[in-house]
């Protein structure tokens, strides 16, 4: 009788053991900061192990290794790359109270790696490369045979390739249908590529499991282009910035108010619109709320996919001067994706321009609009507006049928409106290749001779 009073003595303490560990005071924890960590814990029992271990891994801790009541094996501190390991004794017995439990922040664990990895990583954190796209393709079925194989696909995304720099701005510009917001859908992985890689930051982004991809989507933000239909009606502004940033750990529930409060100032909207909902405000107001959003997970990479082409021209000038502010004060990266040239031209640094879901061509700003190669890419400026009644432009019309997507035939996309096809573009598709230094462009008209 004594020894089974022992034993649900011994199973309450484990159990408030196990709860006073998992109720670790986690308030104002940033999750992001548990990837610099390597945890090792012991416990007492495996189960509690166990649990400990799945505890840890949602908190987005790297390497973490449980034992219950093993020794922890030596670290030889002369070899090169190799920190000092410190485990963490979450025995059961004897039972410590809450008070003895260090919180997330204090737990002095270093990461025990080769010295290549870790020369590789800084390496990598030197480069200036934020966002790398290889060869991205995104095909939609519309077909299937008897047995259920796919027999015709829409090209959404066909072969796109461009490299984002930190703190710079790419646009992408291109007519409606051309695959612009399916390429930023795609690279933030809400659709899954068809083939092709994605890097941000150095690191495989397109094929790691979802689980492990959600620990990088604060990093990875995006800005609809509708901002009366990106906003849930049943939550009030408060909610709609904060929420994310709240369940990814970025803010502590007590801090939470201070936190969005500063986030709407830094975006120009008014504390008093905390408790309000979204159909109380206008479209300019709505964007902003939608900035504010996206900002408040504090991402490098934002995709801004047309963000002021629903706004009137004034308030379109407020929001991308307060973006271009944002970009300097918190170092973003912009993927601007608009039909506006005269706003690409002036927010972006480099521009890639797309047709049926290629990329025809790349460059900086200064390359594609002074010195533009392609002559869909020429088409294009020449039928934007200038703010002069009396200027008068060589339009360029394109007369030819635009071929469908759906499984389109080998040669240039191009090639039926093209005043200058020739009979290689209708037979074989041109090389995406860099004509001069840093300008690209996929056209027949600068194949080497």
């Amino acid at each position: 009788m004594k020894k089974q009073k022992q034993k649900i003595a011994n199973k309450q303490s484990q159990d408030m053991d196990l709860e006073n560990i998992l109720k670790t005071e986690t308030k104002g924890r940033n999750v992001g900061t548990m990837q610099d960590y390597d945890v090792e814990v012991v416990a007492s029992d495996e189960s509690i192990a166990q649990t400990i271990d799945a505890r840890f891994n949602e908190a987005g801790a790297r390497q973490v290794r449980t034992s219950y009541l093993a020794p922890i094996a030596p670290v030889n501190k002369n070899a090169k790359g190799v920190t000092e390991r410190k485990a963490l004794d979450y025995s059961a017995t004897p039972a410590k109270t809450s008070n003895e439990i260090p919180s997330i922040e204090q737990m002095p664990v270093k990461e025990e790696r080769p010295a290549e990895t870790a020369i590789e990583t800084e390496l990598q954190a030197e480069s200036d490369v934020l966002l790398e796209v290889k060869h991205l393709k995104k095909y939609f079925p519309v077909k299937k045979n008897l047995f259920g194989k796919t027999v015709k696909n829409l090209h959404a995304v066909d072969d796109v390739s461009f490299v984002l720099k930190k703190g710079k701005t790419l646009g992408i510009v291109g007519e409606s249908g051309c695959g612009k917001t399916t390429m930023g859908r795609t690279i933030l992985r809400l659709y899954e590529a068809t083939d092709g890689e994605v890097w941000f930051n150095g690191k495989e982004v397109s094929k790691i499991p979802a689980s492990e991809f959600d620990k990088l989507r604060p990093h990875m933000q995006m800005i609809f282009q509708d901002p009366y239909a990106s906003l849930s009606p049943r939550l009030t502004v408060g909610e709609i910035i904060g929420e994310a940033a709240l369940q990814h750990g970025i803010v502590s529930k007590e801090n939470y108010r201070a936190y969005v409060l500063d986030v709407m100032k830094m975006c120009g909207l008014q504390p008093h619109y905390y408790e309000r909902y979204p159909h109380e405000f206008s479209g300019g107001q709505r964007q902003r709320i939608c900035i504010a959003r996206a900002l408040a997970l504090k991402p490098q990479l934002v995709v801004c996919d047309e963000p002021v082409s629903a706004l009137d021209v004034s308030i379109q000038a407020q929001i991308i001067n307060m973006l271009k502010e944002l970009q300097k004060e918190l170092n973003l990266s912009y993927l601007f994706i608009s039909h506006d040239l005269s706003v690409v031209k002036h927010i972006s640094d480099e521009v890639g321009v797309m047709y049926l879901g290629s990329m025809v061509e790349y460059g900086t700003k200064e390359r594609i609009f002074e010195n533009t190669l392609h002559p869909y890419t020429k088409a294009l400026f020449s039928a934007a507006p200038v703010p002069n009644p009396h200027a008068k432009k060589n339009r360029v019309i394109l007369k030819g049928d635009i071929p469908s997507p759906v499984n389109p035939p080998a040669g240039c996309k191009f090639h039926t409106r093209c005043e200058k096809c020739m009979e290689i573009c209708k037979k074989v598709t041109p090389e995406y290749r860099e004509v001069e230094p840093g300008h690209f462009c996929a056209c027949h008209l600068y194949d080497e001779e």
